[in-house]
């Protein structure tokens, strides 16, 4: 916990943007694809999100080459390869084929959409108060770049 709020953005950044790596898309489908009763739970391991990333990616590499990649049969595709590994899930926590479904759903998503812009609009969604933002990653420094405001005006400047 932070006292200061860029410190606590930048956390939750990292959580959100999780584009092209499947260890953070289920890490991130796992925190925000369960409902959970409090906020009093355990996480995983970090070893069982890398064997899970590795399951999604394991199922995922053979359709890389094809585009646009069916999302549907992907997922039924890791939701069958995952049950198969019933330790790991009972590592991540997953019991019933709802959730284990509900999750590589999420994951799925997040692994294709969750990009710094995906990831800032998902943050400015539930944010309160009068700040402006500049966001950048650097998975994405080289060519993106998240300007924000909520409660104020923005400015930008280019100087040639």
């Amino acid at each position: 916990p932070c006292t200061v709020d860029s410190c606590a953005i930048a956390g939750l950044m990292d959580l959100l943007r999780t584009q092209g790596s499947w260890f953070l898309s289920v890490r991130y489908s796992w925190l925000f694809g369960l409902s959970q009763a409090s906020l009093d739970y355990v996480m995983p391991p970090r070893s069982a999100f890398e064997r899970a990333a590795a399951c999604f990616d394991a199922v995922f590499q053979p359709r890389s080459s094809t585009w646009p990649c069916d999302r549907g049969a992907l997922q039924g595709d890791i939701v069958e390869s995952l049950k198969k590994n019933p330790q790991l899930l009972k590592q991540l926590g997953l019991d019933s084929g709802s959730d284990i479904s509900a999750i590589v759903e999420k994951a799925i998503a997040a692994f294709f959409d969750n990009d710094l812009l995906h990831a800032a609009r998902l943050f400015m969604h539930s944010a309160k108060g009068s700040f402006g933002l500049c966001l950048t990653s650097s998975l994405d420094s080289h060519r993106q770049i998240v300007l924000a405001a909520r409660g104020q005006t923005i400015s930008v400047a280019f100087y040639p």
